[in-house]
């Protein structure tokens, strides 16, 4: 009781009521800005007051949260959170243990893969360009490409960990 109080303390101090919508001096940016903030699905998994609270306090506890972008078939985004439990593998570069390229994780007995939204990586797929350069990748890692979640995207929140840790 007395470390959820002092993880609600500290929420409430930071959030009040909740961190109210963007603005950008762009109106063209800002109607980007606020189709995101009000979405339905959005209110639902990040941008509503109650939710806000829920995620400073589960990152306090979890010390990360992993945020998976998702593009919707109208091409919306929407963000849900993906239970740090369920990853069980981290992929990363084996040039550069630093830079993740996938996270593993595993839905009933099926493997999933799902692309590190900082590296860049992901966009390879749909590059004709670079198309060469994604399959010599998944090759190398032994990634089947019907294996990695298309139009969805980690973005990992380390807090108090260290950044080497291979999760």
């Amino acid at each position: 009781p007395i470390v959820a109080q002092a993880l609600n303390l500290s929420t409430f101090y930071t959030f009040g009521n909740g961190i109210g919508q963007p603005k950008a001096n762009d109106e063209e940016v800002q109607g980007i800005v606020s189709k995101f903030w009000k979405d339905k699905d959005n209110r639902v998994g990040f941008t509503s007051p109650k939710i806000q609270l829920d995620l400073s306090n589960k990152i306090q506890y979890d010390g990360e949260i992993a945020l998976m972008l998702q593009v919707d078939l109208d091409g919306s985004v929407y963000v849900r959170i993906l239970d740090p439990l369920t990853i069980v593998e981290t992929v990363k570069d084996s040039n550069d243990q630093m830079r993740t390229l996938f996270y593993k994780r595993l839905v009933g007995m099926d493997e999933q893969y799902i692309p590190d939204w900082e590296n860049g990586a992901a966009f390879f797929r749909d590059d004709a360009r670079v198309r060469g350069q994604w399959e010599t990748m998944l090759k190398g890692l032994q990634i089947k490409e019907n294996k990695i979640l298309k139009n969805a995207f980690v973005y990992h929140i380390k807090i108090n960990c260290d950044p080497l840790d291979n999760r």
